[in-house]
């Protein structure tokens, strides 16, 4: 593929008018070649290299104008994307080196006094976030200037940087446990092997003297679980990390009362581990348990004053999510719906596109609960977003999953052939993903689907039940049975029992326990 437009494609639209916008920052004329390779990159028809020389140069088919015209956008392209970088908060380490770089200029122009009050900011801000590979390159910038009058004692600048090397070295065989870890797991994965979260962690950690460091330093402790759930969530083996979890938030607490860290730095990576706990526990159909935790956090979101705003940005959205998710499954639909209307309406400025996409999906299925199928359709149809895009932003199984929803909407619907033809396509498009053996049980229950929605008069048939019977009882003893998987089962049996949608959900989900 075009390495030029492998890059764009990564880009939302949004991106890609900035990034027209920034390539014509500087000259802004007809006819620019660079501009008409990237218009020609974004479309639908996807161009070799011949076929753009000859769009681009038709009477000369200048091969050397033409790679130097792909040079000249691609260093385009990194400076749009160095600077969407260096501007983006969410990336760790950026206002630090931004202030770092500063640094360095004030004192080339002999600005000390100034550079040394930048300095010192850029040094607390890293050792803050713990950016000790930043704070390596802090104190070499400042002992490097300790000729100055404002510069502090060089020996204790020494010191700091010394004490800082073992932070550094912390943190880089950290990141090698890390990469073991991933490692670990996705060869486990490829062999089906049993994951032993516990003693593989506790290898590890061993192995690269990190038992100690993260009872200090709670980041690592999450990083390495954070490696894990993706597993874990990947797996769908929800059950087998439970107790995992649980031990190591224990463990956290415990750490916490001896730590000598700041109060702030402690919560964000209590609340962090909070959450992935009580997101286990829904995956695991323990939603009072779930909801249990989740006032805890919000207790502890409601009482850090001093990081509110930012704690708000970084957990509400997900906090909501899963509360409203809790509810459902407890009787409380219509709470469940009013938490998610209320945060599109009133916090849609701190949601990112993925909050806003998962919201508006989860008002769909919780209307379809309630069997407002008009009002689950109108939300469906407020995306704003084609399928193409959404699938980058969200991936192949968040479209499925959108996919059956709108399937079985459009049936209640009573537009039979438009829910068959959306089937066919999850089956047809996304056939390798459904291969895939965490997805076995899908390919399966999508035929009974197809089947019931071609001739709904079988429903009460015998050899239809035992089908769906048997598709449902592997799906409820399975380990990897998930529960959103569990959502479209109870449709299907609650037509094949003439029953109440919503109460044979209840029931499915109830009964796994």
């Amino acid at each position: 593929m075009d390495n030029l437009r492998a890059i764009l494609d990564t880009f939302s639209e949004e991106e890609k008018k900035a990034l027209h916008a920034f390539v014509q920052r500087q000259k802004i004329r007809k006819n620019r070649k660079d501009l008409q390779l990237l218009e020609l990159l974004q479309e639908e028809t996807v161009y070799n290299g011949k076929e753009l020389l000859i769009q681009l140069y038709p009477k000369t088919k200048n091969k050397v104008a033409y790679h130097a015209l792909r040079r000249r956008l691609m260093q385009h392209f990194i400076d749009f994307i160095t600077l969407s970088r260096s501007t983006d908060q969410t990336i760790e380490g950026t206002d630090i080196m931004g202030i770092l770089s500063l640094s360095h200029y004030l004192f080339e122009v002999n600005l000390e006094s100034i550079a040394w009050k930048y300095l010192k900011k850029a040094e607390n801000q890293a050792r803050e976030n713990e950016q000790y590979h930043l704070l390596n390159s802090i104190y070499n910038l400042a002992l490097a200037n300790t000729n100055s009058e404002f510069a502090p004692n060089f020996d204790e600048l020494l010191r700091l940087r010394n004490q800082n090397k073992i932070f550094a070295e912390q943190e880089e065989r950290a990141h090698i446990a890390n990469c073991i870890l991933k490692n670990q797991l996705a060869e486990a994965k490829r062999e089906g092997k049993v994951l032993d979260f516990d003693k593989i962690m506790n290898q590890i950690l061993e192995e690269w003297d990190l038992t100690k460091v993260v009872t200090e330093r709670p980041r690592i402790r999450f990083n390495l679980l954070s490696i894990a759930r993706n597993a874990v969530v990947a797996k769908k083996e929800y059950y087998s990390f439970e107790s995992f979890l649980r031990l190591n938030y224990d463990e956290l607490l415990k750490d916490m009362m001896i730590s000598e860290k700041n109060q702030s730095y402690n919560q964000y990576y209590r609340l962090s581990l909070l959450y992935m706990l009580a997101h286990l526990l829904y995956r695991n159909k323990k939603f009072n348990e779930s909801l249990s935790y989740l006032e805890e956090f919000q207790d502890i979101l409601e009482s850090s004053s001093k990081n509110s705003k930012s704690y708000k940005t970084s957990f509400y959205s997900k906090f909501t999510l899963l509360k409203a998710a809790n509810l459902a499954f407890t009787e409380e639909r219509d709470k469940a719906i009013e938490l998610l209307e209320n945060l599109l309406k009133k916090n849609k400025s701190i949601l990112s596109t993925n909050d806003v996409l998962n919201t508006h999906l989860n008002l769909v299925f919780y209307h379809f609960q309630k069997d407002d199928f008009k009002k689950a359709n109108k939300v469906l149809l407020d995306f704003g977003h084609s399928d193409t895009w959404v699938e980058k932003k969200m991936g192949k199984e968040w479209v499925v999953r959108k996919w059956l929803i709108e399937s079985v909407l459009q049936f209640e619907l009573k537009n039979d052939d438009i829910a068959r033809k959306i089937i066919a396509k999850i089956k047809q498009k996304y056939a390798s993903l459904l291969g895939q053996s965490n997805y076995q049980n899908s390919k399966p229950f999508l035929n009974l689907l197809e089947e019931y929605m071609r001739y709904p008069q079988r429903v009460t048939q015998s050899d239809f039940s035992e089908k769906v019977e048997k598709v449902i009882t592997f799906a409820e003893s399975s380990q990897q049975e998930d529960l959103q998987e569990m959502a479209f089962y109870a449709w299907l049996k609650s037509k094949m029992e003439r029953r109440n949608y919503y109460e044979t959900l209840l029931e499915l989900a109830n009964k796994v326990n």
